[in-house]
């Protein structure tokens, strides 16, 4: 699931080789987009903390009340862990912060690599015809 800091929330499903958006009826995901996004997690280091205490993470709006997104990451069996993404040092780069722990780092990402509108992530081209094959338009 990725949630905002304004409340809105998004949940993104694995489906057999793909993945889909419940809130859209099992709408495929666009795979580059999902690629995209778990290779930038996966990259994440621990290298050296930018920073360490309570009010860093809220500085950083990487606080668990005060944060610009938040990714929880489940399983087949639970969840596997939540990450809270906060304000950019600079281009393409967030804070980032791991649940239960205070260190502060930086990582090679972006908050559009995480949005929480659905149409975003919606596989673009689905729903394309070719004008050729369309033989009338009614109404339902």
């Amino acid at each position: 699931m990725i949630a905002s800091g304004d409340e809105q929330s998004l949940v993104l499903e694995k489906a057999g080789e793909g993945w889909e958006l419940p809130s859209l009826d099992g709408f495929p995901v666009s795979e580059v987009k999902i690629s995209d996004l778990l290779a930038k997690l996966a990259a994440i280091q621990r290298r050296i903390p930018v920073a360490t205490s309570e009010s860093a993470a809220a500085r950083f709006r990487l606080a668990d009340e005060g944060f610009e997104r938040r990714l929880t990451l489940e399983g087949a069996d639970g969840p596997l862990g939540t990450l809270y993404l906060g304000d950019s040092p600079g281009f393409r780069r967030l804070f980032v912060r791991a649940e239960g722990d205070q260190a502060v780092y930086e990582a090679e990402l972006a908050l559009f690599d995480a949005p929480t509108e659905a149409d975003a992530w919606a596989k673009k081209g689905v729903l394309q015809l070719e004008p050729d094959d369309i033989q009338g338009i009614g109404a339902g």
